[in-house]
């Protein structure tokens, strides 16, 4: 008796081995059918889910995040696709790998072509969708990293990083980030793009009563020879009058002093 039971736990234990490498197989078939299916939207907005075609919606989550993890598979055409999907979906799932990521690269020694650039700073983007506590501290301490460590990638990552910790923080309302945001106003690098995200934080800062940060903001990003800052310098003033309306003030005869020269 011991003998065929023997016999028949190996058979079992066969069994499991041959069904454990068919299910390998076909998850290999299924991250190559999900890369597949991502490939032709590479510049398409997969990062809100009603821009998602029915093909998109049907990929399981789980092996998204096998192609976002794997390396074989192309940073700009598979794996950032891989990721929109998530975050348009808020998968907490993919916070951890993203900020493992985005670790992996800031000090990395490898020059980074512009659509590369593009494509990272796209990452951090997406992380800015996900609000949850995970994402708020991850986010919070790489951004003091680039602060502190001053990585060699520091510029490409800190813009975005500050608007994602606002957007985060915001959603959370949790306020404790405003000084590490605040250390971070002078190195921003803000476009046109960028306004909006601007007059954002200028909200944060009122909003966990921080006027000082709105101020900065204004130094640091609106003067008057600048052209097109006009709406953020608007809305900085507007946030700043029932904080600080002697600044306000003294900010306006300034201006209106420069402009009559």
């Amino acid at each position: 008796i011991a003998d065929e039971v023997e016999k028949n736990l190996n058979g079992f234990k066969e069994a499991v081995n041959e069904q454990d490498v068919i299910k390998n197989e076909l998850r290999v078939l299924e991250k190559a059918h999900t890369a597949s299916v991502l490939e032709p939207y590479r510049g398409s907005r997969l990062d809100e889910q009603h821009f998602h075609p029915e093909e998109v919606k049907a990929l399981r989550e789980e092996v998204l995040l096998d192609v976002f993890k794997d390396r074989k598979y192309d940073l700009v055409t598979i794996r950032h696709q891989a990721a929109q999907v998530l975050a348009a979906r808020k998968s907490t799932r993919l916070v951890p790998p993203t900020l493992e990521f985005l670790n992996s690269v800031v000090d990395s020694d490898s020059d980074i072509d512009f659509e590369t650039e593009h494509t990272l700073r796209g990452f951090v983007g997406l992380l800015g969708q996900i609000y949850t506590q995970e994402t708020y501290q991850g986010l919070t301490k790489f951004l003091n990293r680039l602060l502190t460590e001053n990585p060699k990638h520091k510029d490409l990552f800190l813009t975005n990083s500050v608007f994602s910790l606002m957007s985060v923080g915001f959603k959370l309302n949790i306020g404790d980030s405003v000084s590490v945001l605040r250390m971070a106003i002078p190195h921003l690098q803000v476009g046109q793009g960028e306004h909006q995200a601007l007059k954002n934080l200028a909200r944060h800062f009122d909003i966990f009563n921080e006027p000082e940060g709105i101020k900065e903001i204004l130094t640091n990003h609106v003067t008057s020879e600048a052209s097109g800052m006009e709406d953020v310098e608007a809305r900085c003033l507007e946030l700043l009058q029932k904080h600080d309306p002697e600044f306000v003030e003294q900010w306006r005869a300034r201006e209106t002093t420069n402009n009559s020269t």
